[in-house]
């Protein structure tokens, strides 16, 4: 999947990550996030620089300090309304493997190789085959995803 970008759902002002997938039928998948992290994220992808560095900002740094790279980061499942995702570092020649929440991933992804490769595992994406992206109703659909057939 390639990240599309953060945007704001209306009417609640709740920050939203858009994946789409690069593949098929290019289905976008909405994860509702904190504004800490959609604030981090869109500064990333703008090239804004603090002046000092922030929380994701300061992971890359102890990254990159004991040679470690992000390899690609997934979004593995939904459960009970909970996005799950992975970070896959490699360093000193071993694959590692960090559990971490979508919004942080993708902000440390960001943080890192401008293409880095960004996938979605199909048991999540198979949940969502009927998802669609509407400012209105994907919070509700957010929410109906646990009673969604398989």
């Amino acid at each position: 999947m390639e990240l599309v970008g953060v945007r704001v759902e209306v009417p609640a002002n709740t920050p939203v990550v858009v994946l789409r997938e690069e593949e098929g039928r290019h289905r976008l998948l909405p994860i509702l996030i904190g504004s800490p992290e959609a604030s981090a994220i869109h500064a990333a992808l703008e090239g804004i620089v603090p002046p000092r560095p922030l929380t994701h900002d300061l992971f890359v740094d102890v990254l990159a300090t004991v040679h470690t790279e992000v390899r690609s980061i997934v979004i593995t499942e939904v459960r009970e309304h909970t996005f799950f995702a992975e970070l896959h570092l490699l360093t000193g020649g071993t694959e590692v493997t960090v559990s971490s929440r979508p919004s942080d991933a993708i902000a440390i992804a960001v943080r890192t190789v401008p293409r880095l490769p960004r996938r979605h595992q199909p048991r999540g994406l198979q949940r969502l085959t009927r998802f669609t992206v509407s400012a209105r109703t994907f919070a509700r659909r957010v929410l109906d995803l646990r009673a969604s057939p398989p």
